[in-house]
């Protein structure tokens, strides 16, 4: 399941935008490559799925505002056959805002209702196995006088 449309992208970047990044073939009806772009669409919610997966079930149901834009900033950079670097600053910062999120560092941002934690978190927690501590305050009182 994608997070943005082909209409996001348009919404975002103008139609003028895809033409450029998705050319459609020579003889065709329509201006840019509707199943190119798509295509991009859905390898950037796997990517942005990749990261989210850690923390939460994917794929998160919702249109969440930041998720739309990570999506459309990770298609329009791997459209781009230029390599612009504003397109590819923009890529990173979504990869990043991805890996924050995961690392519970940022948040998915608010739902279209509003709320503020839109998608719930994944039921249970990590056990870590570790022996006991070997310096404790006891074990280091003598180094500390």
């Amino acid at each position: 399941m994608a997070y943005a449309t082909v209409q996001d992208m348009i919404e975002r970047f103008t139609e003028a935008e895809l033409r450029a990044l998705a050319p459609a073939p020579a003889g065709a009806t329509v201006s840019y490559a509707a199943a190119t772009v798509e295509r991009a669409l859905d390898d950037a919610s796997a990517e942005l799925d990749s990261y989210l997966a850690v923390k939460f079930p994917v794929p998160i149901a919702g249109g969440l505002p930041l998720l739309i834009k990570a999506a459309c900033d990770l298609a329009r950079e791997a459209l781009d056959r230029q390599g612009r670097e504003p397109i590819r600053d923009a890529g990173k910062r979504a990869r990043q805002w991805a890996k924050d999120v995961a690392a519970c560092r940022a948040t998915l941002g608010s739902g279209p209702d509003g709320d503020a934690e839109a998608v719930p978190p994944i039921e249970g927690g990590v056990q870590v196995l570790a022996p006991d501590s070997v310096f404790d305050g006891e074990a280091l009182e003598a180094f500390l006088r």
